[in-house]
């Protein structure tokens, strides 16, 4: 079966998410993925609603993963948001994650925010 086959018969959500993150995929593979979403003539809101969701799991992930002593923070990349609500979404979930910590003290964490800022 052929990328294109394949792709037609995934859901939007999955679409989506391949063309959210992009890391693992082919030019090739993010065209029929970007070429079947516009087929399919989705409402705008939805596709920018479930770019959303997708990212705000990314992000979450990303920052469970985090060494605040020997790593630092990328910004994603996404195909329907843009740069500054990215950030927003990072600082946004940053600060919940410090505020669930409990007994974490160390400071360190505001600071590795500052590099992508």
């Amino acid at each position: 079966m052929d990328l294109k086959k394949r792709y037609s018969r995934k859901d939007n959500r999955s679409l989506i998410e391949i063309l959210e993150t992009p890391d693992g995929y082919t030019k090739q593979a993010l065209q029929i993925a970007e070429s079947e979403l516009l087929s399919r003539e989705l409402d705008p809101d939805y596709l920018y609603q479930t770019a959303r969701e997708i990212q705000q799991h990314h992000i979450i992930q990303m920052l469970e993963q985090f060494d605040p002593l020997n790593g630092q923070l990328n910004l994603p990349k996404s195909h329907f948001l843009n740069r500054s609500e990215l950030k927003e979404m990072l600082i946004s979930e940053f600060e919940t994650l410090i505020k669930e910590k409990e007994g974490f003290r160390f400071d360190v964490m505001h600071y590795a925010i500052g590099a992508i800022l």
